[in-house]
């Protein structure tokens, strides 16, 4: 008997070991296929060695960081709610009126180009004299993305 509870016992682990593996396992809704390099020409330029504007945006390889497209709002969600004319930090030197090209003149009086990593900004942000605390510390990707802007020029 107990041979032939073994020999059951088997072929149940032999036929539905694969149906539950397959099951469990599989993403059978995948979505839409990502694209190949026959889809994009942009990336036989990249295979060659080009680039498709020749800028950098330290991410894509395409534009650079700008304080418009890239920063100001990150800035504005994270510090605004106490750094605003009614905020906890209203005394303070730096003041979001959630205006980009306001703000930038605000926030580039904390950039120091030539030493970026010394930048008020980031020091602040990553809480050294800061009365918040450290909002972005210096391993987050804000804190790296802030110091990219930095580095590549502090663009409007």
């Amino acid at each position: 008997m107990i041979s032939r509870t073994r020999s059951l016992t088997w072929w149940l682990v032999c036929i539905l070991s694969p149906i539950i593996v397959v099951s469990s396992c599989a993403d059978f809704d995948r979505g839409d296929a990502l694209p190949t390099s026959a889809d994009s020409p942009d990336d036989d330029d990249d295979a060659n060695g080009g680039d498709d504007d020749g800028g950098d945006d330290g991410g894509d390889g395409t534009t650079p960081l700008s304080y418009a497209a890239d920063i100001h709002a990150m800035l504005v969600s994270d510090c605004a709610d106490c750094h605003s004319s009614a905020g906890q930090a209203s005394g303070t030197e730096l003041l979001f009126e959630d205006n980009p090209d306001v703000d930038y003149t605000e926030v580039l009086v904390f950039v120091d180009e030539s030493n970026p990593d010394d930048s008020r900004l980031l020091t602040k942000a990553s809480g050294q004299g800061h009365g918040g605390g450290a909002n972005y510390p210096d391993t987050s990707s804000e804190y790296q993305l802030t110091l990219e802007w930095i580095e590549g020029g502090a663009l409007p």
